[in-house]
């Protein structure tokens, strides 16, 4: 077998597993919810009027090329999501191997970056923080160009930058990584390592997405947006329970294996793990310690960790720990909430193409169950999070009661409306505090007289209309 066939074997074979995965995986809970947003906007719904998404408008317009596209080729969304995926992280892969230039003989490097870009997100595969790291990989190649005094092509510096942009608009956060990388990149170059095309791109692509923003969706910027930074942003996961957030565990032991295993760091490796490090700051800063939000992390600093322990004098032990951190990256990347159960529960009871709404201030009980079963959607948002923040925020900031409670009296509208005008086949309520919130409310329990319990499965209550 010859070298080249070898290449190309072992890319394919990263490839296929992935399209693998995608096939046998379970759908995406925040995906499956922004298609069905993106469906009702395509449709004639308004934005953050009619259907409310806690998301700036980029995490609904990521997926409208895949909704077009899957409605001319009779597909599904899902599956449409997933090839632009693949094919987008093979692009941004290829184009930061022209932009860094790295020798020929670095190419398994290029192997193990797709794998992290196909086959690391798992359940997270296809979500923003996926997209984003996607985007971002060009604009980071450029900064290892620049910080080694490589030319880079005006289109590259163009197209990276937009993609960069694009990255910040998906998820702002990242500019942590993006500002660790071009410190790195200011202090070898200077000021004209920093002054580059492909940092004017991507400053001008953000500006113009705010002025979209501004300009296209004004419910956003006057509605939703003061209520999530009331609301949803400031909660946060007690420090003790981020401290020991597999993401940051995780990372920093990447972290350690660069250190111990290969120094000085080389260029690509410091560019590389400074951005890690940077992301992981992101991680912290949003408080959520969800799996995602710690993707881009883990597949900077795990890739930088590989090639640091490639090139160590001792590569085993190196890739015997990056082995290890890659297995729990994996498992760590995969945990969802399984709702099998009572997505079989509802085909079963339910009629065909069921009307549904939840209660509940988890998004992962009605998304993707209700694509699964071929349903509708009928409730302004996924789920309760306002009183859920409310009710998380209200014993620690006593001085906003009267706004934080207002909040939450207008979900219990939206909600009860939404049953009455939407009249659902299937409620799905979460067994306990959440069934006993709603039926002690008069507004909703009146628009639930119409419904008997049929069923609990795996502590959700299943409602159908009598």
């Amino acid at each position: 077998m010859t070298s080249t066939t070898a290449r190309i074997g072992i890319f394919a074979a990263v490839l296929l597993a992935a399209i693998i995965l995608r096939i046998l995986g379970p759908a995406q809970t925040d995906i499956a919810w922004l298609l069905t947003v993106g469906e009702k906007w395509l449709d004639g719904a308004q934005l953050y009027v009619d259907i409310v998404e806690t998301n700036p408008p980029g995490a609904v317009l990521l997926y409208i090329p895949a909704i077009v596209l899957a409605r001319a080729a009779d597909v599904t969304p899902e599956s449409m999501v997933a090839g632009l995926t693949l094919l987008g992280a093979c692009a941004s892969l290829w184009l930061a191997w022209r932009i860094a230039r790295p020798p020929e003989k670095a190419w398994p490097a290029a192997a193990f970056a797709l794998g992290l870009l196909a086959i690391l997100p798992a359940y997270a595969f296809g979500e923003r923080d996926h997209a984003a790291l996607i985007f971002l990989l060009p604009v980071l190649a450029c900064y290892v160009a620049r910080a080694t005094q490589r030319p880079v092509a005006v289109w590259q510096a163009l197209v990276a930058g937009l993609c960069g942009g694009l990255a910040l608009c998906l998820r702002p956060h990242d500019v942590l990584a993006l500002a660790a990388a071009l410190v790195f990149v200011g202090r070898r170059g200077g000021w004209r390592a920093v002054l580059t095309t492909e940092n004017a791109a991507l400053l001008v692509t953000d500006l113009a997405y705010a002025m979209l923003v501004w300009s296209t969706f004004p419910a956003y910027v006057d509605d939703v947006l003061p209520l999530v930074a009331a609301v949803y942003a400031p909660v946060h996961r007690p420090i003790g329970a981020m401290l020991i957030n597999p993401t940051l565990l995780i990372g920093l032991a990447a972290l350690m294996g660069i250190t111990v295993f290969h120094r000085p760091w080389p260029v690509p490796v410091a560019a590389t793990a400074l951005a890690g490090l940077g992301a992981l700051a992101a991680m912290l800063l949003q408080g959520k310690g969800w799996p995602y939000h710690g993707y881009p992390a883990l597949a900077l600093l795990l890739f930088a960790m590989g090639c640091a322990s490639w090139a160590s004098p001792h590569r085993l032990a190196g890739l015997t720990l990056l082995a290890v951190l890659l297995g729990l990256a994996y498992a760590w990347m995969g945990l969802r909430r399984d709702t099998d159960a009572v997505t079989a529960a509802v085909a079963q009871l339910a009629p065909r193409h069921p009307r549904m709404i939840a209660i509940s201030p988890d998004i992962a009980l009605g998304q993707p169950l209700t694509r699964t079963v071929n349903g509708v959607w009928v409730g302004t948002s996924w789920g309760e999070w306002v009183t859920d923040g409310v009710t998380a925020l209200l014993p620690g900031e006593p001085e906003k009661r009267h706004v934080l409670e207002a909040y939450a009296a207008r979900e219990r509208q939206t909600l009860a409306s939404d049953i009455r005008r939407g009249r659902p086949d299937v409620v799905l309520i979460e067994h306990g505090a959440w069934s006993h919130w709603a039926f002690s409310d008069p507004g909703i329990a009146r628009a639930l007289d119409a419904y008997h319990q049929v069923r609990t499965v795996s502590r959700v209550e299943i409602w159908l209309r009598k």
